[in-house]
């Protein structure tokens, strides 16, 4: 379960970072 629960941390961390590269790049 810590694993699990470590791999869905990472997710959502690499999942926000996708998501401000994205506003980041529609505001250019």
């Amino acid at each position: 379960m810590r694993h699990l629960r470590e791999d869905l941390d990472n997710n959502a961390e690499s999942l926000m970072k996708n998501v401000v590269l994205y506003h980041c790049w529609s505001w250019i």
